[in-house]
Parts: C-alpha cells; sequence; structure tokens
C-alpha cells in the first residue's frame, strides 16, 4: 500500500492484532492486509462497523503524529452526505475502546439445534397435556 503507519497502530496491532475475540466480537478491527485508503483519499480505514454501517480511520495528513486522532464515516444512503466525524482524539483511546466493548459485548452464538415443537405428537412428549 506504501503507506507509513503510526507509531500506536503498531503497537495494538502487535498486541490485540491476533486475538479475534478481542477484535471481532462486534466492530472488525481489520487485519494488516486488509487496511486501505478510502475512496476519497483522505483517510486509512482500519476498522469496520459489523453491519458495514460505518467505518473507522486516521486521516492521511494525520500520519506524522504517533497516536493520531480518529475519525468515523456513517455508511450512508446518500453517499454525497458522507463525511469523516471525529470519533476519539487518539488512536490508543480507541484500541482501548474496542477491548472495552469486546469485554462488555457477550461472544457470538453458534447456532444450536432446534426442537419443531409442531412436528412432536403430543403423545411423544411427557408431561404435555392431551387436547
Amino acid at each position: 500500500m506504501g503507506v507509513r503507519l503510526p507509531a500506536a497502530p503498531g503497537e495494538a496491532y502487535r498486541l490485540l492484532g491476533r486475538r479475534r475475540d478481542l477484535t471481532g466480537n462486534h466492530d472488525v478491527l481489520l487485519d494488516p492486509a486488509e487496511l486501505y485508503v478510502d475512496d476519497a483519499e483522505e483517510a486509512l480505514v482500519f476498522r469496520r462497523g459489523n453491519q458495514g454501517a460505518a467505518s473507522w480511520g486516521i486521516l492521511l495528513d494525520g500520519r506524522t503524529d504517533d497516536d493520531p486522532a480518529v475519525l468515523v464515516r456513517p455508511d450512508l444512503a446518500v453517499k454525497s452526505a458522507e463525511r469523516w466525524e471525529n470519533w476519539l482524539d487518539r488512536l490508543s483511546l480507541c484500541f482501548g475502546e474496542i477491548v472495552l466493548q469486546a469485554l462488555r459485548l457477550p461472544p457470538p452464538r453458534r447456532r444450536q439445534p432446534r426442537v419443531v415443537v409442531a412436528a412432536l405428537r403430543p403423545a411423544a412428549v411427557p408431561g404435555l397435556p392431551h387436547r
């Protein structure tokens, strides 16, 4: 990609990059190979909303700061209305927020087998009243 990263994301990726339990429960931290520059070439995107409703990034002209501000860009129906908006003053705070969010949310549930009650005969289920 040819973009030099500030110190903060490098440190965060070394600590959390392989911890999907902390970075992938809700909004997803992109793998280093998935980082990209947005279409307007304004920001380096490092995080994606769990339903694609937003992206988080750092402005390309702010990469000289070791711990740059983070911006969020909502994915709107009217694309011309999309703008990068202030999120947090420092990237290190954003990585802390990612971890805190993961600790607050339960891990994704695996689907459990379902029993289709309508297919059961009442006589086959002990304790089920007969009508």
